[in-house]
């Protein structure tokens, strides 16, 4: 595990002292004066809780080797509606243009990384086989 806010060593322990201190100094002034044990039990509590937030605000992430053995795939969908059929892109229709940006841009850019499978969406769901796509389902 490792912090997306990366900060310097020192900096850190700065920040972990720093809380202690205001731990600590969060019970100088009670009203009701308190022993040092139950003083040292609270402000332990304080601090720990106050380096829980700081640890949740530093953001920590898992990092994980990619793993070159299996592909991941990327499902991409596409509405095979009759609103699809509309003429608002330029002239084309919804659908033209949906297929070339898939065809130009999405599966290019994703085929380097990933596995793209385009799978079309209507009144079913099912994969893309090659075939025409045409924009006949009655919804969405």
């Amino acid at each position: 595990m490792q912090f997306a806010v990366v900060l310097p060593w020192w900096a850190l322990l700065f920040l972990a002292a720093a809380i202690g201190v205001v731990a600590w100094g969060c019970y100088t002034g009670a009203i009701v004066p308190l022993p040092g044990r139950r003083r040292a039990a609270l402000s332990t509590l304080r601090a720990l809780t106050l380096l829980l937030l700081v640890a949740c605000l530093l953001r920590p992430v898992r990092v994980v080797p990619p793993d070159t053995s299996a592909d991941a795939v990327v499902p991409i969908l596409v509405d095979t509606s009759r609103s699809m059929r509309l003429a608002d892109m330029d002239g084309r229709t919804r659908l033209d243009a949906a297929r070339d940006l898939l065809q130009h841009q999405i599966q290019p850019a994703l085929a380097r990384r990933v596995v793209p499978e385009v799978w079309t969406f209507g009144d079913t769901l099912k994969p893309l086989t090659g075939g025409p796509m045409t924009a006949d389902a009655k919804r969405s």
